[in-house]
């Protein structure tokens, strides 16, 4: 693809815009701010399916999943979620260092 080695070292040198697209934790802020979103949705979740035990009857996928699963089977798939964009922020880290080390 490239003809020269000097080549490819200018394009891989230029390609970044600035500080922040060279960051190799720029995968892990962004899972941390996505995990922190789900935490948010989850609170509003959570007031909802309260709802629901006193209740209030609605069409919704979450209360069908409620009905079928549980409350203890919601939180085991939120928390899984949550658990995974972690790890995908953590392993998006040890990529990028290994690019950099090399």
């Amino acid at each position: 693809m490239f003809k020269r080695k000097n080549d490819h070292n200018f394009i891989q040198h230029h390609m970044y815009e600035g500080k922040h697209s060279k960051s190799i934790y720029k995968g892990f802020k962004t899972s941390i701010f996505i995990l922190i979103s789900l935490f948010i949705i989850g609170g509003f979740i959570y007031l909802e399916l309260l709802q629901y035990e006193d209740g209030f009857i609605s069409n919704n996928a979450l209360f069908w999943l409620y009905e079928h699963i549980g409350f203890m089977g919601i939180k085991i798939i939120y928390g899984f979620i949550c658990l995974l964009v972690v790890c995908i922020g953590i392993w998006d880290v040890r990529r990028l260092k290994k690019i950099k080390n090399k």
